[in-house]
Parts: structure tokens; C-alpha cells; sequence
């Protein structure tokens, strides 16, 4: 929440996204990459499962309104806060980050990934149903058909067609 707060309406904003706009890479990590999209992961705990108010969510800084980043993801155990802010959001695209590793992404259309952890994508596209806006008191929250890919280094995502490439390792000769 600092970032935005402190970034918010300045001109540092605004030279931030005229730049992104411009072409120029920006890249961030933890908070830093957690506070790149329109809407951003503020506040949460961690756990497998999605929960009522296991997320709160407020405005980014905007450089995307397609996908949510989520930060040392494995390691804090994260997979259920992204599911939640995905049922709540199935337009958005859900990426957790492992520490040690970078979700590159191109023109909001194209993510590589790099680095000794993995990727999350959470992908709520094909949602069928959810109990999201039902559910009170930290209870579980279900959620139908929501895609999940795990990529590691070298793999890629194409946004748009919300597919994920893994590339084969060549086979040995025999």
C-alpha cells in the first residue's frame, strides 16, 4: 500500500506510465511487482485455499489491467489468495512468482519466465461457477474450472490466446 499511496497522482506517476507507455521497461520485485497492474494484492495470508477476505485488493499503479501479480508465492504459500482475487476477477490473469525468479512480460500480451523457482498462472477465463460473493466469516470458497500452469525457466505464456508454451528438451540421439 506504500507504494501506490506515496506514487499515486505525482508526477512520478505520471513519468512512470508516459515512459511504459514509451516503450521503456520497468520491472519491480516483491512490492514492486505487486503494485505494477490496476489492481493489486494489498493486504492477504497465506494458504492453499481460497477464503473470504484472505486478499484485499486496491488500485496499482495501472501498467496493466489484465494481469495480478502475486510475490514469493510458493514460499509464503499464496495459491489460495490468488484463486480468491481470480474468482472475484476472472478477467484478470493471476501470476505468482516464486523468489529467485522473473515473469517477463511483453507488450501485456507475452510472459517468459527465468530464474531457479516458477510461475503460478491462475487463469479464471473458463470459470464455470464460484460461491465468491456468498461467502462470509473467512469460509472457504469454491470455485469451478479455473485453469492453473506451473512454468519454470524457459517456458512462456501467450496472454491472449491463454496458453502456455513449455518447450521440449531435444530427445538424445539413440
Amino acid at each position: 500500500m506504500r507504494l501506490p499511496s506515496v506514487i499515486g497522482g505525482t508526477p512520478l506517476e505520471v513519468a512512470l506510465l508516459d515512459a511504459y507507455k514509451r516503450g521503456v521497461i520497468i520491472g519491480g520485485t516483491s512490492a514492486g511487482a505487486a503494485v505494477m497492474p490496476k489492481v493489486m494484492i494489498a493486504y492477504g495470508k497465506g494458504g492453499p485455499t481460497p477464503r473470504e477476505h484472505i486478499a484485499q485488493f486496491a488500485p496499482g499503479l495501472g501498467l496493466t489491467d489484465k494481469i495480478v501479480f502475486d510475490q514469493h508465492f510458493r514460499q509464503r504459500d499464496r495459491l489460495g489468495r490468488l484463486l480468491y482475487l481470480i474468482a472475484a476477477h476472472p478477467g484478470l490473469l493471476g501470476v505468482g512468482i516464486d523468489e529467485n525468479t522473473a515473469a517477463i512480460v511483453e507488450d501485456e500480451s507475452f510472459i517468459t519466465v527465468t530464474g531457479t523457482g516458477a510461475v503460478t498462472i491462475v487463469d479464471g477465463s473458463g470459470m464455470e461457477s464460484t460461491n465468491v460473493a456468498e461467502i462470509e466469516n473467512g469460509r472457504p470458497v469454491a470455485v469451478s474450472n479455473v485453469c492453473i500452469h506451473i512454468l519454470t525457466s524457459g517456458c512462456s505464456f501467450n496472454v491472449n490466446a491463454r496458453k502456455a508454451i513449455i518447450p521440449m528438451p531435444e530427445l538424445l540421439n539413440e
